[in-house]
């Protein structure tokens, strides 16, 4: 305590009207404080003079002995102490206040009944304490499964087995073009992306900490109010409760964007607030998070279709997700898209294929150009999907050559794009994918942003400099080009 104890509690202290806390504290005080100590003496020696006037005559006992007691008491702590005169007189005048309360408590005493008196009151009893809080349930260790699996991929430095179980203290890396998905609780996913590396360092119901170099993304449900989700990346977290997200870090750069919810950007004591719709890019490990800005509507749709990714419907824990459902094993074309059920799930080629967990029933498959296949698979089965061979390959794109040529003509404008990336040592790996329809009189019907891991202002920077192309009459024709800041 930074205060001394009113005399008054003393007597309050020893009349049992205090709480057993109160009296521990005081008596926690007294003991590192001598002052308090003697305060405590002279409140005591008065209450005993009140109780032997409770067994004497009323006409025996005198004020003046009384007063005379306590004059000489604190008149010999002023000797004693001459610094401390002033606050002995007030020790002391509340001393004589409760010793006159004893006196008047006494003459009370005479005129109340017997204490076998049936009009006898008992005392007040002493408040209760209040109770404990109760204790948070123990935290139980998480599982998760892997339900997406494209490219090359380890766990903990050897290549991924498709139906290992993710939990505490697992390393997840994917090498370029590769990605892989874990599914956790019944709507709650992560997709990490192309070379990309993330450490499970807690993974129960109480906490959840993931750290991250490169790109994640997240989709949550609603988590219990005990439960701690962060994904700690260099010197900054990223705290999120129900929301979908994506955070890239690398090197000393932080984007993260936000499409549904609310996720907090943690820098020490400063915290930055990402709601939907917005996105907060930070270039230096020195930098402060700043402030979110809004996301492009386009660029917001596109991020929105990047983030799906396939879970299992059901779930009842990971060991059970794992017996009953099914496996889609495709064998696809290097360079071609797999879809399944509407998902884009990765590219064909790599050692590693692509590997989809679905429920038992129906699904639809889509490789590349090839018109889609339906297949049906059982609970625990494991289905093999290869591309057929003899399938017609696209005539020869004539408009993305010339949409090289136009690029090539505007490298200094592109580099410009990504000068603050390459300002800070991050433009390897980054990009934009973009998609082109080219009308037969070379204009542009549309060209929308598919997908990127660099802030949104590089994304439209780029979209800028392609919207600026006008190509030569021709046919029509639709073009996915993905282009590189690393200049």
């Amino acid at each position: 305590m930074s205060r001394h104890i009113p005399p008054h509690r003393f007597a309050d202290a020893d009349a049992g009207t205090l709480t057993t806390r109160e009296r521990a504290v005081i008596d926690s005080h007294v003991r590192e404080c001598s002052r308090c100590a003697d305060a405590r003496t002279r409140v005591r020696d008065a209450r005993e003079a009140m109780l032997a006037m409770a067994e004497d005559e009323p006409e025996d006992m005198r004020w003046d002995h009384i007063g005379a007691q306590i004059y000489w008491k604190t008149a010999a702590d002023r000797r004693v102490h001459t610094g401390a005169g002033r606050r002995s007189w007030i020790l002391a005048a509340a001393a004589v206040a409760t010793a006159a309360a004893g006196a008047a408590g006494y003459a009370l005493l005479r005129d109340q009944p017997a204490a076998d008196d049936t009009r006898a009151v008992a005392p007040a009893p002493a408040p209760e304490p209040a109770p404990a809080p109760a204790p948070l349930p123990a935290a139980e260790p998480m599982l998760g499964v892997v339900t997406v699996a494209s490219g090359d991929i380890a766990l903990d430095g050897a290549p991924l087995e498709f139906d290992a179980l993710i939990e505490t203290g697992h390393t997840l890396a994917t090498s370029a073009g590769a990605r892989v998905t874990v599914q956790f609780d019944a709507d709650s996913a992560l997709t990490l992306g192309p070379d990309s590396t993330l450490s499970f360092a807690a993974f129960d119901t109480g906490s959840i900490r993931l750290d991250v170099t490169g790109t994640v993304a997240v989709r949550l449900e609603r988590r219990a109010p005990e439960q701690q989700f962060a994904i700690v990346a260099g010197s900054r977290e990223v705290v999120v409760r129900g929301t979908v997200f994506r955070v890239d870090h690398r090197a000393d750069r932080l984007e993260v964007a936000c499409t549904r919810g609310r996720v907090a950007v943690l820098e020490g004591d400063a915290v930055t607030e990402v709601a939907a719709g917005e996105h907060l890019s930070v270039f230096d490990a020195l930098a402060r998070a700043g402030v979110a800005r809004p996301i492009a509507p386009e660029q917001l749709a596109a991020l929105d279709e990047s983030l799906r990714a396939p879970v299992l419907p059901t779930w009842s824990g990971a060991r059970d997700a794992l017996a009953a459902s099914s496996r889609i094993d495709v064998q696809a074309i290097a360079g071609n898209a797999v879809e399944i059920d509407g998902i884009d799930i990765g590219f064909g080629g790599g050692a590693g294929g692509v590997a989809v967990r679905v429920a038992p029933g129906r699904h639809h498959v889509e490789l590349g150009a090839e018109h889609g296949q339906w297949i049906e698979v059982g609970a625990g089965a494991v289905h093999p999907v290869v591309a057929r061979v003899e399938r017609k390959r696209p005539a020869r794109s004539v408009r993305a050559p010339q949409l090289d040529a136009q690029l090539d003509k505007r490298v200094g404008r592109l580099a410009q794009c990504g000068r603050t990336l390459a300002a800070h040592g991050i433009a390897r790996g980054s990009y934009v994918k973009l998609e082109v329809g080219v009308n037969a009189d070379g204009s542009q019907g549309y060209l929308n942003i598919r997908d990127y891991n660099v802030p949104s202002e590089v994304a439209e920077c780029v979209r800028d400099v392609v919207d600026e192309i006008d190509f030569p009459r021709g046919p029509a024709e639709r073009i996915v080009k993905t282009i590189s800041l690393a200049r």
